[in-house]
């Protein structure tokens, strides 16, 4: 049972991270200010009970904020510094996310 929770958990992390990731590169590291992430979540193949819940720990850790309705999106600072943070030592976890050399397996 834990390996399977174990399992889930680095899914669910992955997830967060690709969304993260792509707002990232689609706003140019902050300098673009809003996208739709639904769109992004979408062309990953991510459904939307998993892109709801994604979203919503993006949201509650600070690492995004919605200034407009909807699920058009900011990257925040902290946002920023999450990404950059998992590419600073590829194989030892972050505050947000577990190591990249983890979740790209």
């Amino acid at each position: 049972m834990s390996m399977l929770l174990a399992e889930l958990a680095l899914y669910n992390q992955s997830q967060r991270f690709e969304l993260l990731a792509v707002l990232y590169a689609k706003t140019q590291s902050g300098s673009v200010p809003i996208w739709d992430l639904s769109q992004v979540a979408n062309e990953k193949g991510i459904n939307k009970h998993q892109f709801d819940r994604a979203f919503e720990y993006l949201l509650q850790e600070g690492l995004v904020n919605s200034p407009i309705e909807g699920y058009f999106t900011k990257i925040t600072h902290l946002g920023i510094k999450a990404i950059e943070d998992v590419f600073k030592e590829v194989n030892k976890p972050s505050q947000h996310f577990p190591a990249y050399t983890r979740m790209i397996k």
